[in-house]
């Protein structure tokens, strides 16, 4: 363990112990807010709307668009615009829902329950260690693909001898080729 692997633990345990101040609702608020919860609509839409675009009501709806966009100026047809008009609503809904979700977890009045409040308290601890982690892997996943681009290395020098390389190297998140 060198100091790279002993700074990472330290933040880890930060991060976990603050979790655990704030609880599970403050911190599923505090993780899914701000740009986060931007991020976290982009991936529900990428990861789900080229599915719901073929089903026929969505597929028609994006016709439709298409046809009237190419009817008002000729350059909107060329530009898909149905698509585009798809994706957006479906990012607005992603976002209401989001919202709705956080909030009703949020205004959930706790037992004053010893155990409860434990339980509630730890799951803040996990909820915010378990986004660290997932962070750490999307940044590693970023940092693959600048290797393979041809810069990065020498970041990756850095790690070599530390458990971030190895995780580094065993991560499950790849959007290389």
């Amino acid at each position: 363990m060198n100091m790279l692997d002993i700074i990472a633990l330290a933040v880890v345990i930060i991060v976990a112990l603050g979790g655990y101040a704030m609880g599970f609702a403050k911190s599923l608020k505090a993780v899914t807010g701000g740009i986060m919860g931007v991020i976290i609509s982009v991936f529900v839409c990428v990861a789900f709307g080229g599915a719901l675009q073929n089903l026929p009501v969505i597929k028609n709806f994006i016709d439709f668009v298409n046809t009237k966009a190419a009817e008002a100026w000729a350059f909107l047809g060329v530009l898909k615009i149905g698509y585009a008009a798809f994706y957006a609503l479906l990012f607005l809904a992603t976002q209401i829902l989001r919202l709705i979700v956080v909030n009703t977890i949020a205004k959930i009045d706790y037992s004053r329950n010893k155990a409860v409040i434990i339980i509630n308290k730890a799951l803040g601890g996990v909820l915010c260690t378990a986004f660290l982690c997932g962070v750490v892997l999307l940044a590693f996943a970023v940092l693959g693909m600048a290797v393979q681009a041809g810069f990065g290395e020498e970041i990756v020098d850095k790690l070599k001898g530390s458990y971030l390389y190895v995780i580094y190297q065993n991560n499950p998140i790849n959007f290389t080729t």
